[in-house]
């Protein structure tokens, strides 16, 4: 117990320090990565809280970020494999030719982010309930960042979506990439490693909800 004050300090710097990073990226899988180094922050967060609850909001944290990072990184993977380019900005309007792929990048985000619902927001729940009941201070702290890292999210899809539509932006809105890119959608290859993720990430979420 001597080392859970030092561990917990690094815990709440890396949940917050991971989301503003986050938010300065121009890189899809930098942005990814650190994200990760956000939500493992939380997981060990719940860890050195040393109670049922966090121990057991940690877990399902890391269970369901190794769900949701990895959807992100297939479909970050199969668009930068077909127009070699994972830069934020060139993804604009992706919907308008990958509907599919687009819906299934923010369903998975929001997984990530733990919206409500989905498999993300049980295990972040229990983390701050464990962590709140030995002290409400890093409680709230863990909770701040948190609301960064949605706010982060929140700025990166603001300034370029996946799924901004064309009609209400206009056509120069949509990136090159998007312009191009004529390929289908969401091959069978892909989806097949796709798809069971982002189910598992909203029925898990639901039923978990439920059972709570």
């Amino acid at each position: 117990r001597t080392f859970v004050p030092w561990m917990v300090a690094l815990s709440l710097i890396g949940i917050v320090y991971g989301a503003l990073a986050a938010m300065a990226q121009s890189d899809w899988k930098r942005l990814l990565a650190y994200f990760s180094l956000s939500h493992l922050a939380m997981a060990t967060l719940g860890l050195f809280a040393l109670t049922p609850l966090g121990i057991t909001g940690s877990i399902l944290q890391q269970i369901n970020h190794g769900i949701s990072i990895a959807a992100l990184f297939l479909l970050v993977g199969m668009v930068d494999e077909r127009r070699h380019t994972r830069t934020i900005a060139e993804y604009s309007g992706l919907a308008q030719v990958m509907p599919v792929c687009a819906v299934t990048f923010v369903v998975m985000a929001m997984s990530s982010i733990g919206l409500p619902a989905l498999n993300g927001f049980v295990g972040q729940a229990l983390i701050l309930r464990g962590v709140f009941a030995v002290n409400r201070w890093w409680a709230v702290a863990g909770a701040s960042g948190t609301n960064a890292k949605v706010t982060s999210s929140a700025n990166v899809a603001r300034r370029n979506s996946p799924v901004v539509p064309v009609s209400k932006y206009g056509k120069s809105h949509r990136s090159p990439l998007t312009r191009k890119l004529t390929s289908p959608d969401v091959p069978a290859t892909h989806a097949a490693s796709i798809h069971p993720r982002a189910d598992l990430a909203t029925v898990s979420g639901r039923y978990r909800s439920t059972a709570r």
